[in-house]
């Protein structure tokens, strides 16, 4: 029961990243113009996209491994908010 807890867990925070992602790429593609590359959120919206794309990575890597708890690896990750952490920890 634990093991399936658990991967409901990574599921679901995967799933959460993922959809942030989503949220900032369509973001980005419906930025109005001009020149975005001088905008600050342009910008940021950016630098946030990055992030989610590593904190993906990230977490494929540290799936395999199981020294950290998923909460640890969430907070580690720095995407998400405290209540995002608060809602996984309820899964």
């Amino acid at each position: 029961m634990k093991q399936l807890e658990n991967l409901n867990q990574w599921q679901a925070l995967h799933a959460l990243l993922k959809e942030k992602k989503k949220a900032v790429q369509d973001e980005i593609l419906h930025y109005p113009p001009p020149i975005p590359a001088c905008d600050q959120q342009f910008n940021h919206l950016l630098e946030q996209r990055a992030q989610l794309s590593q904190a993906l990575r990230q977490l494929s890597e540290q799936r395999r491994d199981n020294g950290r708890s998923l909460l640890e690896i969430a907070r580690v990750l720095g995407c998400l908010s405290e209540s995002e952490i608060e809602q996984l920890a309820e899964l």
